[in-house]
C-alpha cells in the first residue's frame, strides 16, 4: 500500500490544502489496520485482504508491514517499510521508506475519535486510502468518510472496495 508513496511526488493534484491531524498519538496507532478502500494502483492491483501492520522500532521509528493476497498469482505478498515523522510526532505526516533511498509521505487526515478508522493520503490527490480496525467498516461511517473526501477532491467514484470478507478469504499461508 504505501509503495505507491513513493512514487507520489509524480503526480498533479497536491493535498497541500488538507492539513495532516494534530495532537496524534503513535502508540494509538500501532497494531493491525484493514484496508477497506483505496485508489487504484499499480503496485496494489489484484490484491485482496489487505493490512498495514504498525510498530515502534527499537531505534524509535516505526516498522511498517503491507500484507495482501494477490488473485492473479494467488499467494500472500509484503512489503516492509521504516517510517519516521517529518516533524513533531504530534503531526500525523511521516515519511516512509521502503527500499533506500526513495522515501515518501504518509499523512493520515482524519482519525476517529477511538482510532477505529484512519483516511490517509500523500502529497497527491492520486493517493487514498481508508482503514479500519476491523475488517469490515459500516456503509454509513464509510459514506461519510467518502462524502468528506470528495469535498478534499478525491475521485471518490473510482476507489476499490477492498474484498476482507470470511467467505472469500485465502488461506493465511505466509509467502
Amino acid at each position: 500500500m504505501l509503495l505507491l508513496l513513493c512514487f507520489s511526488g509524480c503526480v498533479a493534484g497536491s493535498t497541500r490544502h488538507i492539513p495532516a491531524i494534530s495532537n496524534f498519538n503513535a502508540d494509538r496507532y500501532f497494531g493491525v489496520w484493514y484496508e477497506i478502500a483505496r485508489a487504484d494502483h499499480r503496485f496494489e492491483r489484484n490484491l485482496t485482504h489487505v493490512t498495514a501492520t504498525y510498530s515502534r522500532r527499537a531505534d524509535g521509528q516505526i516498522h511498517v508491514l503491507n500484507r495482501g493476497y494477490n488473485t492473479q498469482k494467488e499467494k500472500w505478498v509484503e512489503a516492509e517499510a521504516r517510517a519516521s515523522f517529518r516533524g513533531s510526532s504530534n503531526d500525523a505526516e511521516l515519511s516512509v521508506t521502503f527500499f533506500w533511498p526513495f522515501s515518501a509521505q504518509y499523512r493520515i487526515i482524519e482519525i476517529g475519535d477511538d482510532y477505529e478508522y484512519a483516511v490517509v493520503t500523500s502529497r497527491s490527490l492520486k493517493y487514498f486510502w481508508v482503514l479500519s480496525r476491523e475488517p469490515v467498516m459500516a456503509e454509513q461511517q464509510l459514506d461519510g468518510i467518502l462524502e468528506r473526501a470528495e469535498k478534499w477532491g478525491f475521485d471518490t467514484q473510482n476507489l476499490i472496495r477492498v474484498d476482507q470478507s470470511k467467505e472469500t478469504k485465502p488461506s493465511d499461508q505466509t509467502r
